[in-house]
């Protein structure tokens, strides 16, 4: 889609992180903050309604990319968070999850 120039645009523009948030997650080998994901998919479902609200025909593909991709990120800030209460001691007896 060719919507940012590169890494550093994307985590500035799309992830409200520094420059440098993806070398440092690749780095630590972590994922990505509950943060940038929320922002992520705020900012994706945001587009993805100004886009479908356009009679432009490329601006449909794009919504209904922007929209796709909301719903991955969603998905990944779910399962972000499943793992993080999983891990918890507390939660240890498999009746529970």
């Amino acid at each position: 889609m060719n919507v940012v120039s590169g890494e550093t645009e994307f985590c500035r523009c799309w992830l409200a992180k520094s420059p440098c948030y993806m070398r440092t997650l690749r780095f630590q080998d972590s994922y990505p903050s509950a943060d940038a994901l929320a922002v992520l998919a705020s900012k994706l479902a945001y587009f993805s309604k100004r886009l479908s609200d356009s009679p432009d025909p490329s601006h449909q593909f794009h919504s209904s990319e922007f929209g796709r991709l909301h719903r991955v990120t969603e998905q990944a800030l779910y399962d972000q968070a499943r793992r993080k209460w999983q891990a918890e001691p507390t939660w240890s007896n498999p009746n529970l999850q």
